[in-house]
């Protein structure tokens, strides 16, 4: 979904400082960090810390999440898979609410912390009181991608082998034009060409909504719907290629995908719901 930041002679002093958040996140050095000469490693002061925290404040919505399983060398062994993934708003001091679906509300805390490379890290405590690390891998005025690893056994020709399990949430700062009333937006991404058709359940009737037929651009389609209906996306091509996603004022509709054939087809759940409202 495309952003447009209109640039006049009175911001210019904050799209500057928008834009020495983007180097900070990417481990730029500048003024207020410092270098440790024993190790190289680039360290960021608290006040670094909380000038990115006041960047991240706000509601981050229309999450797409990617796994991806690399060998040690950051080689992807295999393609992309896409994951659910919830959505999130920061209070910019330590407080989270995580969206999962549009009607699941869940308040955890976070707290940012510098990395030994110079990028920073979110801790994550969820209401279950499980944790999770996350690195950000970019924060602009409109988008956040956070990112986390983990050990991972793949199995290849006969041979276990010790690679590493990266997943990739890329989200959107939450806009006005996002809260747009009984619409549901279905997104579907692909790397090369490939065939879509978007179906709505209403009372047991299934009916086609919009298709696409042999595109190789994100397809991305907004339809009116009612709570409790049902989703139904069908994608033609590389499965392995194959990310679909829909979202209510930018939350996440999460259900099962199934795949085979040549077809990747939404299955169990995509059930539409409304959110009351979003931080």
């Amino acid at each position: 979904m495309p952003f447009t930041n209109y640039i006049t002679d009175i911001n210019i002093r904050i799209v500057l400082k928008k834009l020495l958040f983007v180097l900070l996140v990417a481990g730029a050095i500048f003024s207020g960090c410092k270098k440790d000469s024993t190790n190289s490693s680039i360290k960021l002061s608290q006040a670094d810390i909380a000038a990115v925290n006041t960047q991240l404040k706000g509601s981050w919505v229309f999450p797409v999440k990617t796994l991806t399983v690399v060998d040690s060398t950051g080689k992807p062994l295999l393609p992309g898979q896409n994951l659910p993934a919830a959505a999130f708003a920061f209070d910019g001091l330590s407080t989270v609410t995580i969206r999962p679906d549009p009607t699941t509300i869940q308040k955890g805390t976070y707290a940012l912390s510098s990395t030994s490379d110079g990028k920073l890290n979110i801790h994550v405590v969820y209401p279950d009181n499980t944790s999770k690390d996350f690195k950000i891998t970019q924060l602009t005025a409109t988008s956040l991608t956070i990112a986390s690893s983990e050990p991972y056994i793949y199995y290849h020709n006969g041979v276990l082998m010790p690679t590493v399990a990266v997943t990739s949430t890329a989200m959107q700062r939450l806009n006005s034009s996002d809260i747009n009333g009984q619409l549901v937006r279905v997104a579907v991404t692909h790397d090369s060409v490939y065939s879509v058709k978007v179906y709505l359940i209403q009372s047991g009737l299934t009916q086609l909504v919009d298709s696409a037929s042999n595109i190789n651009h994100p397809y991305i389609f907004a339809v009116p719907a009612k709570a409790g209906d049902q989703l139904k996306v069908a994608v033609t091509g590389n499965v392995l290629h194959t990310a679909i996603n829909a979202y209510v004022d930018g939350l996440p509709i999460i259900g099962d995908i199934s795949a085979s054939g040549g077809q990747t087809v939404t299955s169990g759940g995509w059930y539409v719901s409304f959110p009351t409202n979003f931080p």
